[in-house]
């Protein structure tokens, strides 16, 4: 494998913009506005106005207790 370390900056340097992204929430607010973007641009509404979770679907991270 070829050696690049004069051809890229170190890893450290590569990745600290993006832990600053995931630290400030920048990530998570452009993502949210890329999936409204993309609702609206399907004709639907920016915000999901509803959410179904599948209950069978999640497991108890202990047993229930029966009483």
């Amino acid at each position: 494998m070829a050696d690049n370390s004069e051809r890229y900056p170190a890893l450290e340097n590569r990745i600290r913009p993006f832990q600053q992204m995931e630290q400030t929430g920048i990530r998570e607010k452009c993502l949210d506005r890329l999936m409204a973007y993309h609702r609206q641009k399907e004709g639907q509404a920016a915000l999901p106005s509803y959410v179904i979770i599948d209950a069978q679907c999640v497991k108890p991270s202990t047993p229930a207790k029966s009483e």
